[in-house]
């Protein structure tokens, strides 16, 4: 039984990782001809800063956190429902730090592409959300693979649908945000069934 899950986990993983290569084969010359080099460089230039306070906001949770849910595991629910909630408390402290400094920084020093960045923040505040690491440490990787996959087929899809011309630079990093922000709620629906959150002071879950 357990040859079995950890065939399909293997499985799930590399058809995951071969979508995640083919897809952007396909959307990346659509966008690059549809929205222009600018807009495709004003994306890029945007998503990177917004990625890089979506790092900040994880700070290593997600080995941590995988380590520490994988040990748990073995010692029962109590104290998985103890470990989970001790990270999350942690992650959620850094995930807000990271977007009031993200707001900062786009107030304070950028003007030009300021709309977009706020669009980007919706990438940011995902990073709250995200708890993927819970899922790899009891080995649910079916649940976040298949998320992953329907999230990012209907994303491409609604590019298709919607992103026409230059001016379509907003819808275009909207639907990417939301995309994400998305992929990472889903879980929050499964989460009940797995681990039930308690407050954990802080001394202990640092």
């Amino acid at each position: 039984m357990q040859k079995s899950r950890l065939s399909t986990n293997f499985i799930l993983q590399i058809a995951y990782q071969i979508l995640t290569v083919l897809l952007p084969l396909i959307t990346t010359p659509y966008i690059a001809r549809v929205l222009g080099k600018e807009n495709s460089g004003i994306y890029s230039y945007t998503n990177v800063i917004a990625s890089y306070f979506m790092v900040f906001a994880a700070l290593g949770i997600e080995s941590y956190g995988n380590r520490s849910i994988a040990k748990a595991k073995t010692k029962g629910r109590q104290e998985v429902n103890k470990v989970f909630s001790g990270i999350f408390e942690i992650h959620v402290i850094f995930a807000v730090l990271a977007m009031v400094l993200y707001f900062a920084y786009i107030f304070i020093f950028e003007t030009e592409y300021r709309d977009i960045l706020c669009l980007q923040s919706i990438l940011v505040f995902s990073s709250v959300l995200d708890v993927n690491w819970f899922f790899f440490g009891i080995e649910e990787f079916k649940l976040t693979v298949t998320r992953n996959f329907i999230i990012k087929l209907l994303t491409v899809l609604f590019i298709f649908l919607l992103v026409k011309n230059p001016g379509d630079l907003w819808i275009y990093t909207l639907i990417m945000a939301v995309g994400t922000l998305l992929s990472q709620s889903i879980t929050w629906l499964f989460i009940p069934r797995f681990v039930r959150f308690q407050w954990v002071p802080l001394k202990k879950a640092i």
